[in-house]
């Protein structure tokens, strides 16, 4: 898939792929609008599931709003949200988006005990970029990791950044598009 034809679909719509740790077996992901449901299952688990989540207190207020994006499976009756994204908006054209917030569910994280699910925080990623690109942006990602988190960034390629008082981390633009290229081919 060349990048016309990536940026012609519908980002929510491709087929993104989570590696299924009992079986290693690749399984089927997609991108959907959360609403008032996905408000009330994230403040029923906010007490269990969720609860272990570094936004919990963010997710269901934005869900509620319609402001993030879920990933679920597609196929199977697990139909859980494997991970959650707020995109950011890209302010100036050739930039990257500002304000994105994006989360695996706790039990897909790194060092999760039963962790189900590999590459949730990959496929986030892939979406953000998507959408960055959307919004006439270059393909950079900014971020601001949690501490734990960095790691995970690093491993995709993104570089720290310090700029006065704020640690950043950046995914550069021909990173960003090697990603994709591994994700859907070429580009």
């Amino acid at each position: 898939m060349d990048l016309d034809q990536l940026l012609s679909v519908d980002p929510n719509t491709l087929p993104y792929g989570l590696l299924r740790l009992g079986t290693r077996e690749v399984v089927q992901a997609r991108f959907e609008p959360t609403g008032p449901p996905d408000a009330l299952h994230l403040l029923r688990l906010a007490r269990s599931e969720w609860a272990k989540a570094t936004f919990a207190a963010v997710w269901a207020d934005a869900a509620l709003k319609g402001e993030a994006l879920k990933v679920v499976l597609s196929h199977g009756q697990d139909r859980r949200i494997q991970g959650i994204l707020i995109p950011g908006r890209v302010h100036y054209r050739g930039c990257g988006p500002w304000g994105s917030l994006l989360e695996s569910a706790p039990w897909n994280q790194w060092g999760a005990v039963g962790r189900e699910y590999a590459s949730v925080g990959r496929q986030l990623v892939l979406r953000l970029i998507l959408e960055a690109l959307h919004q006439e942006g270059e393909g950079s990602i900014y971020i601001h990791p949690a501490p734990k988190s960095v790691g995970f960034y690093a491993n995709l390629g993104f570089v720290e950044v310090t700029r006065g008082v704020w640690h950043e981390m950046v995914l550069k633009p021909v990173t960003a598009f090697a990603l994709l290229r591994t994700a859907w081919g070429e580009l």
